[in-house]
């Protein structure tokens, strides 16, 4: 490959910076215009956090798993977490349900 062993081996330091500083300004005006509607900012700092790490834990069990999803989704404690992350999902239709 001419300038690299390797996809993008031939960025330079200041393109990785630039790509950075876009992905800040993204989030920040994300940010605003979550604030400006009234939504709660706290899920998108918190997703900002994890959200690269939950993506790193997820390869690595699908590497240990040698692909096959149901490392994911097999096992008493996933289904433990679908069945919390489905109620805590539910809890706002269940509420306004019965009011009304």
């Amino acid at each position: 490959m001419p300038g690299g062993a390797h996809p993008g081996d031939d960025l330079q330091a200041e393109d990785v910076g630039q790509v950075q500083v876009e992905q800040h300004q993204v989030g920040v005006e994300l940010g605003f215009g979550m604030r400006r509607f009234g939504l709660p900012v706290l899920p998108l700092i918190v997703g900002v956090i994890l959200g690269p790490r939950a993506e790193l834990q997820g390869r690595r069990s699908l590497q240990l798993s040698g692909g096959d999803l149901s490392g994911l989704l097999g096992g008493p404690v996933s289904y433990t977490i679908y069945a919390v992350i489905l109620v805590l999902l539910a809890w706002p239709l269940i509420k306004r349900l019965r009011r009304g």
